[in-house]
């Protein structure tokens, strides 16, 4: 069981709506507005240092099955995806989770998982001090490094998840069987050994700490140029998801065509034509006549 406490006030928070049940791989996890249960013993937990707000911050715990989780601290009902299972309509839909709009359909606030499951085999991780980037050993015999770019992609489209995430293979047991990563401060991680106590420092990427920093603070042109800089799909799809969660669906298309999704990309012109149809009063444009872009 977690349970959370604002530190200014000593007082429990209300977190994450109330009876929800999320069930993910067999695992049962309840949270109650108050606390969150697993049915696993949890051994890890680490919180995200950035967020202007409590809605903006996220929980990572690890399980003694070595399976990480990641939740919200705090959210609404109004966090839609890009899935199949979305219900749009062109008077209540919003996107991301930075709306302050309710939805009307009360069926898929109760199907909304606020709990999902980042990886499996995971001997430590760490969240990094000025982005929402995750880093992790994984493996069976601690071999492989992942760097979630956006680890918040299943609040919003669980496609990113992987498309956004970096992963690299080392020597086996890399780190030792315990592994623990001490910090993860701008680009760089320090990990230490479980069998003799060695400190082993190493750097990831720049762009996605500097992508996530431009487009948290709305300097999206540069952010933009930074993207196209690094001309990497990862970080590309990185800003897809912030695009989306920040509800800028220009910067949206442009990532999601860079990143040649064309289903996604599709999606996101349909819904800027809703949007201008409610803005005109007619529609400009049907559903069959939206063009692809492949960049």
């Amino acid at each position: 069981m977690i349970r959370l406490f604002d530190c200014s006030t000593a007082t429990s928070i209300h977190g994450i709506g109330n009876n929800h049940h999320n069930h993910n791989h067999n695992h049962n996890n309840t949270s109650t507005g108050k606390e969150i249960r697993h049915d696993m013993d949890i051994v890890k937990i680490c919180l995200s240092q950035c967020g202007t707000t409590q809605q903006d911050r996220r929980l990572l715990f690890l399980d003694r099955k070595e399976d990480l989780f990641i939740s919200p601290v705090i959210t609404s009902s109004s966090v839609v995806s890009l899935s199949s299972s979305s219900v749009v309509s062109s008077s209540n839909y919003r996107m991301g989770s930075r709306s302050n709009t309710k939805h009307n359909n009360s069926n898929h606030h109760h199907n909304h998982t606020f709990i999902h499951k980042l990886s499996a085999q995971v001997k430590t991780m760490a969240w990094n001090d000025s982005s929402n980037i995750v880093i992790a050993i994984t493996g069976d015999d601690s071999s492989l490094i992942k760097t979630w770019y956006y680890p918040n992609a299943p609040f919003i489209d669980k496609d990113l998840l992987h498309l956004a995430c970096d992963i690299q293979t080392h020597g086996s047991k890399y780190g030792g069987t315990s592994p623990y990563i001490l910090y993860f401060v701008d680009t760089t991680w320090k990990l230490r050994h479980s069998e003799n106590g060695s400190h082993i420092e190493a750097t990831t990427s720049p762009y996605p700490v500097t992508v996530y920093q431009l487009a948290s603070s709305g300097k999206w042109k540069q952010a933009l140029r930074v993207c196209r800089l690094a001309n990497d799909e990862k970080v590309w799809a990185m800003m897809a998801g912030l695009a989306m969660e920040y509800n800028d669906l220009n910067v949206a298309e442009m990532a999601w065509s860079a990143i040649r999704q064309v289903d996604k990309l599709q999606y996101i012109q349909y819904i800027q034509n809703i949007k201008h149809s409610d803005v005109s009063g007619k529609s400009t444009c049907s559903r069959n006549s939206v063009k692809y872009v492949t960049n």
